[in-house]
């Protein structure tokens, strides 16, 4: 028994391992991201209206939408405030933190900031 305990804990280890180093990436392609996002909307305008750009494997599309959102702050306190109009829901969620290992200086030098992900439930 101990022997398939110490077999799951290294393959956690594993995987979780792995998940540091995937949200590590995530968080520099989100930044490359954000950077290219930039320099296209500098070169079409902030409002573009409509802007399509055709490149060999996609065609990237730059629109202005508008939309309706509700918006419960305008409510009056009593009815914000009123816990028969609250409902509970709960959400798992993974976090990568840095290891006492990370905090002594061995760790990725893009991974010195936890991370939080939530898990999304679909609707």
């Amino acid at each position: 028994m101990l022997a398939d305990m110490t077999h799951y804990l290294s393959i956690a280890e594993t995987l979780a391992e792995e998940l540091v180093d995937l949200r590590c990436q995530q968080t520099t392609l989100k930044v490359r991201e954000g950077e290219l996002r930039a320099a296209l909307l500098e070169l079409t305008g902030t409002d573009p209206g409509h802007v399509q750009i055709a490149t060999a494997s996609a065609v990237v599309r730059i629109e202005t939408r508008r939309s309706s959102r509700f918006d419960a702050k305008r409510l009056p306190d009593h009815i914000r405030k009123d816990p028969k109009y609250r409902t509970t829901k709960d959400t798992t969620i993974v976090r990568v933190l840095p290891s006492g290992q990370a905090a002594r200086g061995r760790a990725h030098p893009e991974r010195t900031t936890p991370d939080e992900f939530d898990v999304l439930e679909r609707f």
